[in-house]
């Protein structure tokens, strides 16, 4: 990887890097930085954390019975389908079927993933 590179990587990553090498490379290339910089921010807004169903799981027998935000997904969609692999015990933390119930609720910044434990028939 080349020189020129590597510091552009850390101009758009937000790291130092010294004033005289940011300045050669913003007079040769200001506006591939820039427009580097916005995708990167783009990206960091509309990432979110990956839910952890096992560790939700665990926490959620604990407490029979009590419903929990387990995640947000931005499309409806998408939390509608993971409802149906909590339900269907698809997603391997929440075995057996029919040990948990889930539900999808839109609100203004996505669609948040309710998921409650109900034990299973025989407990």
């Amino acid at each position: 990887m080349s020189a020129r590179r590597v510091l552009f990587d850390a101009l758009v990553a937000g790291r130092p890097v010294s004033e005289l090498d940011a300045v050669q490379l913003l007079d040769d290339h200001g506006a591939e930085v820039l427009r580097e910089v916005r995708r990167t921010r783009e990206r960091k807004v509309q990432e979110r954390p990956h839910a952890d169903h096992a560790a939700a799981a665990r926490k959620l027998r604990q407490v029979p019975g009590k419903w929990r935000v387990v995640a947000v997904y931005m499309a409806l969609q998408t939390a509608q389908d993971v409802c149906w692999k909590v339900r269907t015990a698809a997603l391997a933390s929440y075995a057996p079927a029919g040990a948990f119930e889930a539900k999808a609720s839109l609100t203004k910044t996505g669609t948040r993933l309710y998921v409650r434990y109900v034990g299973v028939t025989g407990e």
